[in-house]
């Protein structure tokens, strides 16, 4: 499958670009990108070589040949390259162009698919995934914010508050704040104070570098438009980057975000050092995961398994999870990634992937499957782990058991052992189980 971005736009929606790019990346799909040549594409150019360590394909407009892919995402609804162009597109927009409405009115017709950037309540039935990528893991949020004496909020774009009063009647503690302005255009209201720093027409690196040590993303309120008909760009880059977002209660009413501060006239807020990552990447997480169904399910996307284990699950005619869950088994993680669209797992990895997310301890990991994973899991067990300690092995199967098809695989077990008879007995309720070679596998429960 060959698929490109379309980015006719020359200024805007470069944001866009990401967690479409991370998705083909992390899905083996080749795909190009097709832009202008400008300074500001050549930044967004750099900054997503550097993110996702490879160089990327940019292919000026110019230069596009639409027949060259099985399917084009058009970053924005209202892009106008694309309209201008529309004669060359008109016989196959509803055979292969996939627009990305940032409207909450269809502002393009007779699309092969559309994806909002939000949830819109008057097109309910609409597909939507917000526009949010992996750009920093927890681990170096975390150690970046550690690192810093001071609470820094970023606020981006031409909403900024034109108004410190605004600012010290809203946040208590104000003055201990860093508040960051980046804009393209400013007018100087707050030039006099001294803890607000301004960047106007910020380089595209120097933006992602302050996100990356900004605490919270501050939203003002002054665009109305942004409740129900459209977003700002700035609300997935916050999740990206593992910012708190400080949203006014108006607009939550409809984005129903749950790791959000919420304000209105009469909120006071005391900000903290410390925010609540945990909650921040639960909800990035779940974003996350909901991109990966709806795209691969647009694009149809065949699922191939590569390792004998799996194809042996799927051959018996046992739907195999899409998610697989390790507890310090020996396997080769970069292998099994290539079957999954997610790993959890208690090893470390030196080389971070997006689809890799790693937890310190056993404890963190099995609250993560029981509360936030809804989807049926591979469950990873290495027996040589709880040789010493069996009861040991009981409590976590016990702890890892939910109402929905987990299949558990259990490696390094001898057919002939007793501890397997042990199992199915703790276990107590056993849909199927089977032997594949040295390991064990069992449905526990429908």
């Amino acid at each position: 499958m060959k698929v490109c971005i379309f980015q006719g736009l020359e200024i805007y929606h470069y944001e866009m670009i990401g967690y479409l790019a991370e998705y083909f990346i992390n899905n083996d799909i080749f795909f190009d990108i097709i832009a202008n040549t400008n300074n500001i594409s050549m930044q967004w150019q750099y900054y997503y070589n550097v993110l996702f360590k490879r160089d990327l394909n940019w292919i000026f407009l110019l230069d596009f040949k639409y027949d060259k892919y099985d399917y084009i995402f058009l970053t924005s609804d209202d892009d106008p390259n694309y309209e201008v162009n529309h004669h060359i597109f008109k016989n196959i927009c509803s055979k292969k162009i996939i627009s990305i409405d940032h409207h909450y009115l269809i502002r393009n017709n007779d699309m092969y698919s559309r994806i909002s950037v939000r949830f819109f309540n008057n097109r309910p039935e609409n597909k939507w995934i917000l526009p949010c990528y992996n750009g920093i893991s927890k681990y170096n949020k975390q150690q970046i914010l550690n690192s810093q004496n001071n609470i820094i909020v970023t606020c981006i774009g031409s909403m900024y508050p034109k108004s410190v009063d605004f600012l010290k009647k809203l946040l208590i503690n104000f003055d201990d704040i860093e508040f960051n302005i980046i804009t393209r255009e400013y007018t100087n209201e707050l030039n006099s104070v001294k803890n607000i720093n301004i960047f106007e027409m910020c380089p595209t690196n120097l933006m992602f570098e302050i996100i990356s040590k900004s605490n919270y993303i501050f939203c003002n309120e002054t665009i109305i438009e942004y409740e129900k008909q459209k977003m700002s760009g700035v609300i997935p880059l916050s999740f990206s980057y593992g910012c708190q977002l400080i949203l006014p209660e108006s607009w939550n009413k409809f984005y129903s975000f749950t790791s959000v501060i919420e304000y209105n006239i009469n909120t006071k807020i005391i900000l903290n050092k410390n925010n609540n990552l945990d909650e921040i990447y639960n909800e990035l997480y779940y974003l996350q995961n909901q991109k990966q169904i709806i795209l691969s399910d647009i694009l149809k996307l065949p699922k191939k398994y590569n390792l004998p284990i799996i194809n042996f699950i799927q051959k018996i005619r046992i739907n195999v999870p899409s998610i697989l869950v390790d507890f310090n088994s020996d396997i080769n993680l970069y292998e099994y990634k290539k079957d999954f669209i997610e790993v959890h797992t208690l090893n470390k990895i030196i080389d971070k992937n997006n689809l890799i997310y790693e937890y310190e301890l056993e404890t963190n990991l099995v609250d993560f499957l029981i509360n936030n994973i809804t989807h049926p899991v591979i469950i990873y067990l290495n027996f040589n782990n709880y040789i010493s300690n069996i009861q040991e092995l009981f409590d976590l199967i016990k702890k890892t058991k939910r109402l929905l098809n987990d299949i558990i695989i259990l490696q390094n077990i001898n057919i002939d052992d007793n501890i397997v008879t042990q199992i199915k007995k703790k276990i107590k309720k056993i849909v199927w189980s089977e032997f594949y070679e040295n390991s064990l596998i069992i449905m526990s429960q429908m």
